[in-house]
């Protein structure tokens, strides 16, 4: 039984930050690098939009984001990429971003879509993906785990998770607030796009009095991220992207990732680098991590002291991109 008070005051700590208008932070970039509004039309006429950070002739790397975000939250790691010599192409899922909305898709939809874009490179997007990696935040853990469990072994190296969700159906009452929120995202879509909507009207008041609101459902670790000025533009950017054509694209992932995921961990057979920061209330290290490490076989997996959720963002990418640049 979800608490729905619970539930309201978690999706109006995590949701709402999608919204924030860039008035709140000084020097908001007054207009975005091409390589940040890339497109690519799929066979059924839907819209993939990308992004490319990093060394654009290094050793690729594509990128799933977390919820609720967008290709932009690669940002994070465009420097430890360019140290790194990785090509990192983040990619919006349908429904974010500039992405176009797919009704009644699954998580393992996402692999037609990936294998779409591999395929169309290097004529369309540039970047020859004849061999990659994978990196990916948060939630976006379902669809890395999905190529690399799907895709011919020849074709991916190696895949990097950090923070990453776990099937939630394995982990019990453990999943920390995505669980809360992911599946009151599912049994009741109506209230989560409501949610949406209030945070919307409730952020353009008085963007600030919630911002440290916000603050308060992450560990303390993770509450430095919103007031430090270059990580806080990557979030805003980021989370305004992900609502950019509203937030029916948002809530509809949330709910997918509450059900099964439709394949099994088990059938990894790539080298898997696991990072978790130890204070993570939202993807928690001690049941999701735990699961992800002990399930998929062939796996390396690191808690860090002292971090959070969103903090690992600002820490990790040197250590993920050796692993990964490793194991090409």
């Amino acid at each position: 039984m979800i608490d729905r008070r619970k539930f309201l005051a978690e999706a109006a700590a995590v949701t709402s930050i999608s919204l924030f208008p860039q008035s709140i932070f000084a020097e908001q970039q007054k207009k975005a690098t091409l390589s940040e509004h890339l497109k690519i039309r799929l066979k059924n006429n839907r819209q993939l939009s990308y992004a490319i950070y990093g060394d654009p002739q290094g050793w690729p790397v594509l990128y799933f984001h977390g919820i609720p975000t967008s290709r932009i939250e690669a940002r994070f790691f465009t420097a430890a990429a360019r140290r790194a010599n990785c090509c990192l192409i983040a990619i919006d899922r349908p429904g974010f971003g500039l992405s176009s909305f797919l009704a009644k898709r699954r998580v393992v939809d996402w692999l037609d879509d990936i294998k779409e874009f591999v395929h169309a490179s290097p004529a369309k997007t540039g970047v020859d993906l004849r061999r990659f990696s994978i990196s990916c935040f948060s939630s976006g853990a379902a669809y890395a785990l999905l190529c690399a469990a799907k895709m011919p072994r020849r074709q991916i190296a190696s895949v990097a998770v950090v923070d990453g969700i776990a099937p939630l159906e394995k982990i019990s009452g453990h999943g920390g607030v995505s669980q809360t929120i992911f599946q009151l995202a599912n049994k009741r879509p109506r209230l989560a796009n409501s949610l949406l909507n209030l945070h919307t009207r409730q952020i353009r008041r008085n963007p600030k009095l919630v911002l440290r609101r916000i603050s308060r459902f992450f560990s303390p670790c993770d509450s430095k991220v919103f007031f430090q000025p270059a990580s806080a533009k990557i979030l805003v950017d980021s989370y305004l992207q992900c609502v950019a054509c509203g937030p029916t694209g948002v809530a509809y992932d949330m709910s997918l990732l509450s059900k099964p995921w439709g394949f099994d961990l088990k059938e990894i057979n790539v080298p898997v680098g696991i990072w978790y920061g130890d204070s993570d209330i939202t993807t928690p290290a001690r049941s999701m991590g735990k699961y992800l490490h002990a399930t998929i076989k062939n796996s390396e997996y690191s808690v860090w002291c002292n971090q959070g959720h969103l903090s690992m963002l600002n820490v990790v990418g040197d250590e993920m991109f050796k692993f990964l640049v490793s194991s090409a």
